[in-house]
Parts: C-alpha cells; structure tokens; sequence
C-alpha cells in the first residue's frame, strides 16, 4: 500500500473545513434577510415580601427585544401570541406559590407583538410566610429580533 500523500489530504480537509464554514455563512445570511425564525425571550422578575392565605398581585410591564408576528400559516402552531411558559424558584426554605398571567399585549399597528401586560402572584398556606425568589417567563414565538444589522453595517 502507498504512502498517503499529505499534501493531498490537508488540501482536501481545508476544502471541507472551507465548504463548511461557507455553508454556515449562507445559512447565517438567510436567517439576517428573513429575520424571522422561532425565538424565545426571557425575562425574570426578583420577589420577596410576606406571602399570605391569597394571592396578592403585581402588574408589570414587559417590552420585548423581538417584534413577534403571527404567522400561523407559515408555522405549525396556530397561536397569533407568542406562547408563555412560567416557572418560580424560592430562595427561602418556606415553600409559597410564585405565579404569573398575561393580562394584555402591547402591539403595534401591524399587530405584531412587542411586550406584554403581567400578573405576578403570590399565596401561601393559612399561615403568612416571609419569601425570597424569582419568576421566570419564556415567551416563545415566531418573529425577528427589533435592531438587525447587515454585515456591511458591522465593518462600517
């Protein structure tokens, strides 16, 4: 069996690690034009206080870094909002009820969603307990995000 020729087999790794990395540009390309692809925005609001036998609520605003659209035939979720997922973490050792709910939407004139109006509640038994904790939203959509550069706007 012959020697392998080296020169010949480093040419061919650097036409793959070439064709790679140019694959990965003209997907990277793609996706700053369209802009629009499934995103996730996360945000976590810091609590603490006395939770009691019902809840006790906090409005707050949240204003997105992505304008979400509805696409529902582009994509195969049939929501026109961004879908939301709650979760709570306690720093104490107490165990309370940290919640949250969209109560409205801010959108534009194109209704495309830019943030959300939120509940943040807080319950504990019978007997009040002092709390220390967060609760994090996702809110999962289809859209772009709201500043987007091209490449020459970069180097400039």
């Amino acid at each position: 069996m012959p020697a392998p020729n080296l020169q010949m087999l480093d040419r061919a790794f650097k036409a793959v690690r070439l064709g790679t990395a140019r694959d990965i540009q003209r997907v990277q390309r793609r996706v700053q034009q369209d802009g629009l692809i499934e995103r996730d925005e996360q945000v976590q609001f810091e609590l603490s206080g006395l939770a009691e036998e019902f809840f006790a609520w906090q409005l707050v605003e949240v204003s997105f870094t992505t304008v979400f659209v509805n696409a529902t035939g582009q994509r195969d979720s049939a929501f026109a909002r961004p879908h939301v997922s709650v979760g709570a973490e306690l720093y104490t050792s107490t165990p309370v009820s940290i919640t949250a709910t969209v109560m409205g939407w801010k959108t534009n004139e194109r209704d495309e969603t830019l943030g959300a109006k939120v509940a943040l509640g807080v319950a504990s038994s019978d007997l009040a307990t002092k709390f220390r904790g967060a609760v994090h939203l996702t809110f999962q959509g289809y859209g772009q995000p709201l500043n987007t550069f091209d490449d020459q706007e970069l180097l400039t």
